[in-house]
């Protein structure tokens, strides 16, 4: 299997071994509370993917999307408050 990177690497002259070692977290995390719907809408997401025979990374990227699109919620038009006609949890657009 031989050596890992970081020792292969500090076998050669001058390599300072802290700038090799990852050391925290580089940028902000953050969370979100998922509520009753949003974890059912994950779950039924989860299903659809396995239904359809898909990888796990197909479930993944699908949640991933809905988080961004959506934040998870299957929206309906909003009437005036609309500003486009994207719909559902992946704010897909009919037209």
């Amino acid at each position: 299997a031989g050596k890992p990177v970081a020792a292969v690497q500090a076998d050669k002259p001058g390599v300072d071994m802290g700038k090799l070692i990852p050391h925290g977290v580089q940028g902000a995390q953050s969370k979100i509370d998922l509520n009753d719907e949003q974890t059912a809408n994950a779950k039924a997401i989860i299903a659809a993917t396995k239904k359809a025979g898909l990888p796990e990374r197909a479930a993944v990227i699908s949640i991933a999307t809905s988080l961004q699109e959506s934040k998870l919620e299957n929206l309906g038009h909003l009437g005036d408050a609309n500003d486009h006609d994207s719909l559902g949890l992946f704010q897909q657009r009919p037209s």
